[in-house]
């Protein structure tokens, strides 16, 4: 059993950085890291499979993550304590973020009961996210939780694999968990019941999409934490691994946009590696764009939809995009929390009816996560976007991690503080894994510059498992 006695002495005894940012406070035989690691387990099944799933107004997967708050507390309270006061600066944005929903509900007139129920389901849950996600990353580690990310989105994936073969029972398998939730019709329904593109256990496709991209970002966080500091020097199979997985899943599931989020980390990775292999590279493929067409084409007729340009979701785009430019110059307040765009179309359906499929601002909403916001929270958004693009740039690590997810959410509707909540349990451990990256980067580089010529002290030689810091300890696993 886990005395709050001992988990105070080992946390001193490993340091703040080896044992907090990456290992966790507890050993995998405490009963405190067992629980909450398979209540953090339960808690992202039910996010993915059954995210509608418990008693009306509350899902069970909200149990789950405040049961591993409680359960924490009731053990080491400290721990707590210590989750968030780092997450401070995260739960600041969404308060502020909060006041901004506040203020543009109230001036469209929204009632309060409805006000108060989307900052309890929308920042609230935020807020609960980022303490469980800390509270996390010191009783189990943030390499645990990352690996819960990545086997359950896989499991998700390997799942919409089978039913892009056609095998009834992978389909059979999602039409159940379906039955079992509260059914809405809308296009997510039509997904399941056409059996138009795999879905996996997510609820729809783009939902996996935006699972695929959140559990490559851990990945690569781990990588980056894993390689100690040489991730960009050397061919790093892990990281190919990773990116293969992502752009299967991507395919299988008929999402597009982790494609190019996936070209746009691919291009960023190389440049921050070798700069000159990027332009070389630039250079050879660009004649390769004169056979763009040729090349889809002949993929989008074995039926890969995610090369496919000629559909109906592809030719929706050019029309929902002005109608949230529309949108927002009507009422660069904003239009409250509870915005829907299908409900203001009538309003400007002079200026959009010569555009290619007009009637998608009838039945879709804008499929933009930026649009969605700026117009669900007003202009003010623009400052909170600017702060965290600030703090995006300062960590490019971070930026590039989440490259497949930031182009991913341009051309849907959910994100953060917008549909995607899992977000906010993965956060704090892929800042944690790359802080704790980082960390041992500079020790190597401290530890090779004391040395006469630049050589590793002692026989070290820096790579995975054999770099200690200065104080002699050796990062925990």
């Amino acid at each position: 059993m886990t005395s709050r006695g001992s988990l105070r002495r080992r946390a001193s005894a490993r340091g703040e950085v080896s044992s907090v940012l990456a290992g966790g406070e507890c050993h995998p035989k405490d009963y405190l890291y067992f629980i909450n690691l398979v209540l953090f387990a339960t808690t992202i099944l039910l996010s993915i499979a059954l995210v509608k799933f418990g008693i009306p107004g509350l899902p069970l997967r909200a149990f789950t993550a405040i049961l591993i708050l409680a359960l924490t507390l009731a053990a080491s309270p400290w721990i707590v304590g210590q989750a968030l006061r780092s997450i401070g600066s995260f739960l600041a944005v969404v308060a502020v973020c909060a006041f901004f929903g506040l203020l543009s509900s109230v001036l469209n007139g929204a009632p309060l009961d409805q006000i108060f129920r989307q900052l309890l389901e929308i920042h609230f849950q935020a807020c609960i996210g980022l303490l469980v996600g800390a509270c996390l990353v010191r009783t189990c580690g943030a390499t645990a939780v990352v690996a819960v990310m990545v086997l359950c989105v896989g499991l998700s994936v390997a799942v919409a694999t089978l039913q892009f073969v056609g095998l009834g029972l992978a389909w059979d398998l999602r039409n159940f968990l379906q039955r079992i939730q509260p059914i809405e019709i809308d296009q997510d329904t039509v997904f399941l019941t056409l059996r138009l593109r795999a879905m996996g256990l997510s609820f729809s496709p783009v939902h996996l999409g935006t699972q695929i991209c959140l559990a490559f970002a851990g990945w690569f966080s781990w990588v980056l934490y894993y390689s100690r500091g040489r991730e960009f020097s050397e061919f790093n199979l892990i990281l190919i691994v990773g990116l293969c997985a992502a752009l299967f899943g991507a395919i299988v599931s008929g999402n597009r946009s982790p494609i190019l989020g996936i070209v746009i980390f691919l291009l960023g990775y190389i440049f921050i590696a070798r700069p000159a292999l990027a332009i070389i590279l630039g250079i050879i493929c660009m004649p390769m764009l004169f056979f763009v067409d040729e090349l889809t084409q002949e993929a989008a007729e074995i039926g890969l939809r995610a090369v496919r340009t000629d559909d109906g979701s592809s030719s929706n785009r050019k029309v929902l995009r002005a109608f949230g430019f529309l949108l927002f110059q009507d009422r660069p307040y904003g239009y409250g929390m509870a915005f829907s765009s299908i409900e203001h179309w009538t309003k400007f359906w002079e200026k959009l009816k010569n555009y290619p499929n007009p009637t998608a601002v009838q039945i879709h909403a804008l499929h933009n996560y930026y649009m969605m916001i700026i117009n669900k929270y007003g202009f003010l958004m623009i400052f909170v976007g600017s702060y965290v693009l600030y703090k995006l740039l300062n960590n490019k690590y971070v930026l590039l991690a989440f490259a497949p997810y930031i182009i991913h959410i341009f051309y849907h509707n959910d994100g953060p503080l917008q549909g995607d909540f899992l977000i906010w349990f993965l956060l704090p451990s892929v800042l944690s894994l790359q802080k704790a990256a980082q960390s041992m980067k500079n020790e190597r580089a401290a530890v090779r510059s004391l040395a006469p010529g630049g050589a590793y002290p002692l026989g070290e030689s820096g790579g995975a498992g054999h770099i200690r810091t200065i104080s002699g300890q050796r990062p925990v696993e």
